[in-house]
């Protein structure tokens, strides 16, 4: 009696860290990484997809949460907040430094998988493409 008893209580361990893709643009630039990116330039669009959404169990939702690192962030008392929910999240990049995105995946209200994907913001801008030449450079 004792075995079936436990064997009723026992709960199976699912356990899903999902990979994650993500594509950054700016202009017609596209940058693309995987659990990681950068560095990218500041003011990039950035989009978070679930690699293989369909490995995931029936039911789980998966939620994102932004935490932001560094002088801006701190400035502007932006050190994370609540991005949502779903299999893909679409944010940019507001603040210089190392920021991240954690994905967290829960099945009846359980965390079964995780994920802190690193992105990483350069003070690098990306020139204008034949920009004007400066006023001295004309001829008079």
């Amino acid at each position: 009696k004792a075995t079936a008893d436990t064997a009723r209580n026992v709960l199976a361990v699912i356990r899903h860290d999902p990979d994650v893709h993500i594509i950054a643009t700016s202009g017609k630039r596209r940058w693309e990484g995987l659990n990681a990116i950068g560095p990218i330039p500041k003011g990039c669009d950035l989009r978070f997809m679930i690699l293989d959404p369909k490995a995931l169990p029936e039911g789980a939702k998966v939620n994102w949460t932004v935490r932001n690192e560094g002088a801006e962030a701190e400035w502007t008392n932006d050190l994370g907040h609540v991005a949502g929910s779903g299999l893909s999240n679409s944010k940019s990049s507001a603040y210089l430094g190392s920021h991240f995105m954690d994905v967290v995946v829960k099945l009846n209200g359980r965390i079964i998988g995780r994920r802190r994907v690193k992105v990483q913001v350069s003070a690098l801008g990306i020139p204008k493409r034949n920009s004007a030449r400066p006023a001295w450079t004309k001829l008079r």
